[in-house]
C-alpha cells in the first residue's frame, strides 16, 4: 500500500510513541541499516543486528504499535530521519536490509538493489556460492519486483552514503524465518544466520579492497 506519510517528520509528529530507533555509530567504512524494522518488516532490524555485530555502525527503526505497523513504511528515498542520514554520511558503504513476500517460483529469494554496482556483484557471487538464492533485482521474473526493489534511486538511504551508492538487499519472509527464527520471546539468529554474515563480509572484504 502507498506510504501514509511523505516524510519522516511527518510520521514522527502523527506517531509519537509508536517506534523506536537504535544508532550506534562506530566510526566504520560500513553501516548497517533497517529503516523498516520492528512489526513492520518482521526481523529485519534484528538480521542487521548480527549483521552489524560489535565492530559496523548501526541504524535500525523499530516499529512497536499493536497492529498495523505498515502505517510506519517510508519508502526508502524518503526515510530522512536526521540520526540515520548522519550516520550513513560518515559510511562508504551502507548495506541496507529489507523483507518482502515470497514470490511464486523464488520462495526464499534475495533481491540485491542499490546503487553499488561492484558491491552487488561481489554480494550477488558469495551469497550463491554459499548455497542462497541471489537475485539482482532487475532479473526477477516478476516486474513489480523488479521495479520495486532495484533502489537506483540516488535518495534512497542506501545510497547516501560517501560515495553515493550502496546495497539494499531484500530478504524473502521463508528466508528471515530460517535466518532468524522467533523463538520463546525473541528472534534468535541460527546457524545459517552466520553463513549469511560471512558470504556478505567476504563480499564487503572484495568489495572495500578496490
Amino acid at each position: 500500500m502507498p506510504d501514509l506519510y511523505d516524510s519522516f517528520a511527518e510520521l514522527a509528529v502523527a506517531e509519537e510513541g509508536n517506534y523506536h530507533i537504535q544508532c550506534i555509530d562506530r566510526g566504520s567504512a560500513v553501516a548497517i541499516i533497517a529503516v523498516h524494522g520492528g512489526l513492520i518488516e518482521p526481523a529485519t532490524a534484528e538480521i542487521a543486528e548480527v549483521l552489524a555485530g560489535d565492530s559496523l555502525s548501526l541504524y535500525t527503526f523499530h516499529g512497536t504499535k499493536a497492529g498495523r505497523n505498515k502505517t510506519l513504511h517510508l519508502r526508502s528515498e524518503r526515510f530522512n530521519e536526521e540520526q540515520a542520514l548522519s550516520l550513513v554520511a560518515g559510511a562508504s558503504h551502507v548495506v541496507s536490509i529489507h523483507g518482502c513476500r515470497d514470490r511464486e517460483g523464488e520462495t526464499g529469494c534475495i533481491y540485491l538493489g542499490g546503487r553499488s554496482g561492484r558491491l552487488k556483484e561481489c554480494a550477488l557471487a558469495e551469497l550463491n556460492a554459499a548455497g542462497f538464492q541471489a537475485l539482482m533485482a532487475r532479473d526477477s521474473r516478476d516486474a513489480g519486483v523488479r521495479d520495486n526493489f532495484r533502489g537506483a534511486n540516488p535518495r534512497n538511504i542506501c545510497n547516501r552514503g560517501q560515495s553515493g551508492t550502496g546495497l539494499q538487499l531484500e530478504l524473502a519472509l521463508s528466508l528471515r524465518k530460517e535466518l532468524m527464527p522467533w523463538v520463546d520471546d525473541g528472534f534468535k539468529p541460527q546457524p545459517r544466520m552466520m553463513e549469511f554474515k560471512a558470504a556478505l563480509y567476504r563480499a564487503l572484504a572484495a568489495s572495500l579492497a578496490e
